[in-house]
């Protein structure tokens, strides 16, 4: 049976978030969105491909925030489908409660079709996940490019890990071929995936770029005002690297300037 990579998008706030269907010997979906994404919206988009819910044989979770595991109990529960995740996501809510069905990944393990690799750095459960099969990497929000339109930034919670996550990025792109990257969300300058080696390419150059210039915005900051505030930080931070005017969630860009802050006093 040949395998496909399908980009599944529930249309959310000024992006959608994405899940992935991986049809094959297994059937895996990558992330679950939430709740009100399941009914009817999800299973119209598996009846196209001739499933429903109960034929879900796998969940992977490329990390536990909200908008990418909620849907996780529903979709177990009507497929019997275990749900696997990095360890440090295990205890997260809405993938605690489903107890002995969760499985911890290992990074470099393979599961059916898929190898998974530990990328954190916008959380410290992010995992990429790559189909060998059709050689396409599921990000879900490991990188992002230069940011999108929900949050403004790109949202970087550990700049170092960030960075090492790029370079191991590239790394599987050199060993593995990498013919497409899917994205969890929509992602400025890029839309929804790239593929070929030049996309690809350029896509992690940005993100590095953005990373790194972040970096550099608050290295300067910091010099000429050691005590500036995380709010203020935040609000400069998105004045400058904004990749739109009207963010729907401005006060993300708060916890990135923390993070960065951190980093700089550190280093």
């Amino acid at each position: 049976m040949q395998t496909k990579v399908i980009p599944i998008r529930y249309i959310w706030a000024a992006s959608y978030c994405g899940m992935t269907l991986i049809k094959g010997e297994k059937n895996i979906l990558i992330d679950t969105a939430f709740r009100e994404s399941v009914s009817p919206f999800l299973e119209k988009e598996l009846e196209k491909e001739n499933l429903s819910l109960k034929d879900i044989d796998l969940i992977f979770n490329t990390h536990s925030h909200q908008d990418h595991v909620e849907g996780n109990i529903l979709i177990a529960e009507a497929s019997g489908a275990k749900v696997f995740i990095h360890p440090a996501g295990v205890n997260a809510p809405h993938v605690k409660e489903l107890k002995e069905n969760v499985i911890s990944f290992c990074d470099g393990e393979k599961i059916a079709s898929c190898r998974i690799f530990f990328t954190p750095g916008h959380s410290e459960d992010s995992v990429c996940i790559l189909e060998e099969d059709t050689s396409t990497l599921i990000i879900g929000d490991s990188i992002e490019g230069r940011g999108s339109g929900f949050a403004g930034v790109a949202l970087i919670h550990d700049p170092a890990s960030y960075l090492e996550s790029i370079r191991k990025i590239r790394e599987i792109c050199k060993r593995k071929q990498l013919k497409r990257i899917i994205f969890s969300h929509k992602t400025d300058g890029f839309g929804n995936e790239v593929a070929g080696e030049e996309e690809i390419a350029g896509f992690l150059d940005a993100s590095e770029e953005t990373c790194l210039q972040y970096i550099a915005f608050i290295k300067d900051l910091l010099q000429k005002e050691k005590e500036c505030t995380i709010e203020k930080a935040g609000s400069l931070l998105r004045e400058k690297y904004s990749v739109t005017e009207t963010q729907i969630s401005p006060g993300t860009a708060n916890g990135v300037a923390r993070a960065f802050m951190k980093y700089c006093r550190e280093n």
